[in-house]
């Protein structure tokens, strides 16, 4: 699967932030997406989105404004700033209202839908290492799109923070970051484990045993010892001159996980292992560098297991239902 770092020209973070009332003044400058441009993701008709501002920066009411087509691709267009993309096109626009006028450029990119972005098998730990968000769009043309233009947010900053399209850990939980282009959501899973220091202490589905950083030196080799049960192991590695750690397993039935690698989906049965070795020849006075995690399939997450304990039922807050995006291949 092809990765895309996106070229977001208008993701916007939201606010809950209100301005107080301020006196508003007469128009005085228009404001058309970012950098004079403005993305269009949807398939359907949208109203192009440019702002009408006083002298002050105070946003003011749209009405009056009128849009033509000065050159590029021909697009559907109407003078009060409906517009269709129906495929890949780049047009130049004028927007006006009265004596003010604004040139910029319309980027049609409508999508068809979103592809499943598995990670790099690493998992998120609270107060670890932080992750960068994957959004994988689809064009109608079935190519990749670099282009999203919408509002994106996390439902709970206590288990992590969002900063720009970097996911921060917080603290143990699951949680969504949440991608709206208006036509439709898409949504991005978060779980955050909490470390333990012994695959023996694994008693959560969020619960995380990491080995890390792993360095052994040439010749050496390791082991952990595994109760029953159903893991994920990994072995993530720095791969000097063709040779890395290699990661073995004793009375376990693994098969790949999907992400490929050293990266399994195991059974561990009675006696089970894993192990880390360095496959130099020992003397040799160098060292290999990697991270060993092992995760509990086969046990919920704390939150879970304690509601379900309790019986607990959280009522969430309701909100206007929207569809969510389509999942491509």
């Amino acid at each position: 699967m092809r990765r895309i770092r996106l070229a977001l020209l208008s993701i916007v973070f939201v606010s809950c932030e209100r301005a107080s009332a301020r006196p508003l003044g007469t128009p005085a400058r228009l404001v058309a997406g970012k950098a004079d441009t403005i993305v269009v993701n949807s398939r359907g008709a949208v109203t192009l989105p440019v702002q009408v501002l006083d002298d002050a920066g105070h946003e003011l009411p749209t009405s009056g404004l009128r849009y033509e087509r000065l050159s590029g691709d021909s697009i559907a267009l109407s003078p009060n700033g409906q517009l269709t993309c129906d495929r890949r096109r780049d047009a130049e626009v004028r927007v006006s209202l009265g004596a003010l006028a604004k040139a910029f450029v319309v980027r049609c990119r409508p999508i068809k839908g979103f592809r499943f972005v598995y990670g790099d098998g690493r998992p998120l730990v609270a107060g670890g290492p932080t992750r960068d968000l994957q959004f994988v769009a689809v064009g109608v043309d079935d190519t990749p799109e670099r282009m999203l233009a919408g509002t994106v947010r996390i439902h709970d900053s206590a288990v992590a923070e969002l900063r720009g399209l970097t996911v921060h850990p917080r603290a143990r939980g699951e949680t969504m970051v949440e991608l709206d282009l208006k036509e439709c959501l898409w949504h991005v899973g978060i779980m955050v484990n909490e470390r333990v220091a012994s695959p023996l202490d694994l008693r959560f589905g969020d619960d995380v045993f990491l080995e890390t950083p792993l360095r052994l030196v040439d010749g050496e080799r390791r082991g952990w010892r595994l109760p029953r049960g159903e893991y994920r192991v990994g072995l993530l590695t720095q791969d000097v001159s063709g040779t890395k750690l290699q990661l073995g397993t004793t009375a376990m039935n693994c098969v790949p996980w999907i992400t490929g690698g050293q990266n399994y989906h195991c059974v561990a049965l009675a006696g089970a292992a894993v192990d880390v070795r360095n496959p130099r020849g020992a003397g040799t006075g160098g060292q290999l560098y990697g991270e060993l995690f092992v995760q509990r399939m086969d046990l919920p997450p704390a939150a879970r297991a304690m509601r379900s304990s309790n019986e607990v039922r959280v009522k969430r807050p309701s909100r206007p239902a929207k569809r969510s995006c389509p999942m491509v291949r």
